[in-house]
């Protein structure tokens, strides 16, 4: 872990992106699964 995320005050950037589920690290909670759906979220309008 670097500190160039609290360094540079981009902090508030990771916990915004962690927030909807980030990256899972723990093995049984695989991002994409049956048990534990992706998520997409679609701001703006093609």
């Amino acid at each position: 872990m670097s500190d160039k995320f609290f360094y540079k005050g981009r902090q508030d950037a990771r916990q915004h992106h962690t927030a909807y589920g980030g990256f899972q690290t723990n093995a049984s909670q695989k991002s994409g699964s049956k048990k534990y759906p992706l998520t997409l979220v679609v701001t703006s309008e093609a």
